[in-house]
């Protein structure tokens, strides 16, 4: 009984920190209404396997071992779910063609305008369905350069579709 109460304190006290963990943008987004359910579950696992005498640092260790899950449950998921093509990805950016031979010609001539990198990083993320991080393994670089090419390179595909 002692237990049961013990966590149900835990759980009221630290409902903030996973709402939030669960909430920030990234994770939301690819977890969806999923995301404050996993990071539940981790919060609880973590717990059941805590077994540390120092309590001052738990909200500190909770904070990064969520983080550190639930970012790596996104990128699990992101494997799962890659998208399929570079037109889905510019359609959810916003894009909207007009018809899919006009949008074909227009792609191939924005393509053309990119940087040799962002057109290399486009390539393994959308036509050889590459993770980012495999991506930055081929390219040499951090994950994190491969995401600011391809949001840059995605950035002025649909500037330039929506300039033609």
């Amino acid at each position: 009984m002692q237990d049961a109460d013990a966590l149900s304190k835990l759980c009221t006290a630290f409902t903030p920190l996973i709402l939030k963990e669960a909430h920030y943008p990234s994770v939301f987004d690819a977890l969806g209404e999923d995301a404050v359910n996993t990071a539940w579950v981790i919060f609880l696992e973590f717990i059941k396997k805590y077994n540390g005498r120092d309590f001052r640092h738990l909200p500190g260790l909770i904070q990064c071992h969520l983080r550190y899950e639930l970012l790596h449950s996104v990128i699990k998921q992101n494997h799962r779910s890659k998208e399929t093509s570079l037109e889905n990805a510019l359609l959810q950016l916003g894009y909207s063609p007009i018809d899919k031979t006009t949008f074909s010609l227009a792609l191939q001539q924005a393509l053309s305008q990119l940087s040799s990198k962002e057109q290399l990083v486009l390539h393994y993320c959308y036509e050889a369905n590459l993770s980012q991080q495999e991506a930055a393994a081929k390219l040499g670089c951090s994950a994190r350069s491969v995401r600011r090419y391809l949001t840059m390179a995605l950035a002025k595909l649909k500037q330039q579709l929506n300039n033609s």
